[in-house]
């Protein structure tokens, strides 16, 4: 690991992975409502692709927080989720005014879906780590004229 690595602040890598997380449901509800007019139609009318969409976000932000921080990833997948749900609040506050809070499901999609990101990230790992494990000392045992089995 170089030092840049080594000294990474993992607020930024949590901040990172909840702009992600809140930003691509954003994004695409937002195009759905220029497409279809009004965000209030458009949660009406895709309410289940609306949750859908914020766990798919969850998803993709806590796979990617966890490919950077280090550390128990299930907290990284469980912080990033939070700190994504709080972002939605500040945006949705500041874009619609007091009354805009965002519901259980949408937070229940970002947090389980960056916790689950983030634990299909570390089973993703600790597979490749076994697979290279096995590779070498397969590798070791031809070096050392052993056939392997």
């Amino acid at each position: 690991m170089t030092s840049e690595e080594e000294n990474r602040d993992p607020f930024r890598v949590y901040f990172a992975g909840a702009s992600l997380a809140f930003g691509l449901p954003f994004l695409v509800i937002e195009l759905l409502a220029l497409l279809y007019g009004g965000s209030e139609k458009v949660l009406d009318i895709f309410s289940t692709l609306v949750v859908a969409l914020h766990l798919v976000g969850g998803l993709v932000g806590g796979y990617s927080a966890a490919r950077i921080a280090k550390g128990d990833l299930v907290r990284v997948g469980t912080v990033t989720g939070v700190l994504a749900y709080i972002l939605q609040q500040v945006v949705y506050t500041i874009f619609y005014g007091w009354g805009a809070v965002g519901d259980a499901l949408t937070m229940i999609g970002l947090i389980g879906g960056s916790t689950v990101g983030a634990a299909l990230y570390k089973s993703r790992a600790d597979a490749y780590a076994r697979i290279k494990s096995r590779r070498m000392k397969e590798e070791k045992e031809t070096q050392d004229g052993e056939p392997s089995q």
